[in-house]
């Protein structure tokens, strides 16, 4: 996987961000697909299980088919994970955003949940930008 991954396009700008390897970046890549193929960064955010419908994140429901990837939402969630624990960049979004859901008296957990979801957003974005250029 890690000779595979080497060869996409995207490879240098993933090889540059903390707590993302070759594992993940192919896992995520696989997922995902051509990052041009979504016409808007909500249109990635909602093939990744991260879009907000009717102010809730989307969830799985019995009998009704999912409108994101749940492969993808829970490899983003493992990169997510590794984000924080090797202080990416990235980090910085998740404190701010942790900070403001402590504020509201959100449960520890939630908080956590909230913040590195909005982590993943902006990571995305960015992966979506480089993928157009």
């Amino acid at each position: 996987m890690a000779d595979a991954v080497q060869k996409h396009p995207q490879w240098p700008w993933l090889e540059s961000v903390r707590g993302v390897g070759p594992v993940l970046a192919a896992l995520m890549m696989a997922e995902i697909g051509d990052v041009t193929r979504f016409r808007s960064i909500p249109a990635l955010w909602r093939y990744a299980g991260l879009a907000v419908k009717e102010g809730k994140a989307e969830r799985r429901q019995r009998g009704v088919a999912t409108a994101y990837n749940p492969r993808l939402k829970t490899t983003m969630y493992l990169v997510g994970t590794r984000m924080i624990m090797h202080r990416s960049s990235y980090r910085e979004v998740y404190d701010r955003y942790r900070d403001v859901y402590d504020g509201r008296g959100w449960v520890k957990a939630h908080a956590h949940l909230a913040a590195m979801r909005q982590m993943e957003k902006r990571f995305l974005a960015d992966l979506w930008r480089q993928g157009r250029r």
